[in-house]
């Protein structure tokens, strides 16, 4: 059984209870409403995880968050945390506070321990959501969105992926990448040597590993029979760039996007990048943004370079979000997408295109 991940996270029950007006803190403000959030927190087994801490945060102007209530779950699992929101705030999101400290600001040391926390519940156990960011909302502006009411979301039994990561040639070891499975579990980097190793992957369930190493991306699809026990690739291998032959591409609307994706409590675009994918599916690429335009990041400014052939453009670093995976499922499908923008790339000539990020993500959302 699978959950949306922005209103489950693992064995969780979540009360919400609004508390009234609790006063002004300027005469210009708008009166401010307590909301006291009851998270209890257990593991795949029942057992109550102690000292883990979870805030709640509204996003504002400019998309800025703002922490507006923190606590850490007790003896019993529980975690209460009163946090005080303005009529204008749309949306609350709680999940594990793994950056910030007690006061809200942010420490290292804290974000550390935090982080440790997590690899260690990791180690036998699955988030029961496809995020790799555990976190939850609530829409303040529905009717009964602060009345009182409970999720409850036990752990599910997780998996390790082991394996290690090769240049295109095979032959010589890449660390320089980021590791992510596309149905949960924990992110990382390879080590010096190559090797690497996910946590926290759902056990028994379809999924799909990832290595993107600015620009090319491998991946390794993992059916639920392989997925039943430990999981060995081996070694892994980004597609070797035959004939690369540059291109430019061009987002426009890009702060606006950013904004209303941060406020909406969407992570496409936050981190400024560009992906292309195959018309077909079988070939993934990401570059990043300067200035509103793909670069090659060796040599600053330049085109990027891919090779010959077809590709849907969208905003983004492939970072396993939900745009992306929309469009890869779609083309892999065979699922002509008449309303994504394509770039051909060519050899005979640098083609050029601009996309406005905002109708690339809703035209995606839009797609069945």
């Amino acid at each position: 059984m699978r959950f949306n991940p922005f209103n489950t996270v693992l064995g969780l029950t979540i009360v919400v209870a609004n508390l009234g007006c609790v006063g002004r803190h300027f005469v210009d403000d708008p009166p401010a409403k307590a909301i006291r959030i009851i998270v209890a927190f257990q593991d795949r087994d029942g057992l109550p995880m102690k000292g883990w801490p979870f805030g709640a945060w509204v996003r504002r102007e400019y998309g800025r968050s703002e922490l507006v209530g923190y606590a850490k779950s007790d003896e019993a699992g529980v975690a209460t945390i009163m946090a005080t929101v303005r009529p204008d705030d749309r949306i609350l999101f709680v999940g594990l506070s793994l950056w910030q400290d007690i006061n809200g600001d942010h420490d290292h040391e804290t974000s550390s321990k935090h982080r440790e926390l997590v690899s260690a519940f990791y180690e036998s156990n699955a988030w029961p959501t496809k995020s790799r960011r555990p976190e939850w909302q609530f829409d303040l502006m529905k009717p009964g969105a602060t009345d009182r009411r409970e999720i409850k979301i036990d752990g599910l039994p997780a998996i390790h992926i082991v394996g290690a990561l090769a240049t295109e040639s095979g032959r010589t070891p890449q660390s320089r990448a980021r590791m992510f499975a596309r149905t949960g579990g924990s992110a990382c980097k390879p080590d010096k040597n190559g090797r690497f190793k996910l946590t926290g992957v759902p056990m028994g369930e379809p999924n799909e590993l990832f290595a993107v190493s600015i620009p090319l991306v491998a991946n390794e699809v993992l059916t639920p029979d392989r997925t039943a026990a430990k999981v060995d690739v081996g070694i892994m291998k980004p597609a070797a760039m035959t004939s690369p032959a540059p291109f430019a591409v061009r987002l426009e609307g890009l702060a606006e996007f950013k904004l209303k994706q941060f406020q909406a409590g969407h992570d496409e675009g936050l981190v400024t990048g560009t992906t292309l994918i195959s018309k077909n599916g079988s070939s993934i690429l990401t570059y990043l943004t300067i200035d509103d335009r793909a670069v090659d990041q060796s040599i600053r400014g330049s085109n990027p370079l891919a090779p010959p052939g077809s590709y849907y453009v969208l905003p983004g670093l492939f970072s396993g979000t939900e745009i992306h995976y929309k469009v890869l499922d779609a083309a892999r499908a065979g699922i002509a997408l008449s309303n994504i923008p394509v770039i051909e790339v060519s050899e005979k000539e640098v083609r050029d295109i601009t996309v406005n990020a905002g109708a690339v993500a809703e035209a995606v959302r839009a797609i069945p």
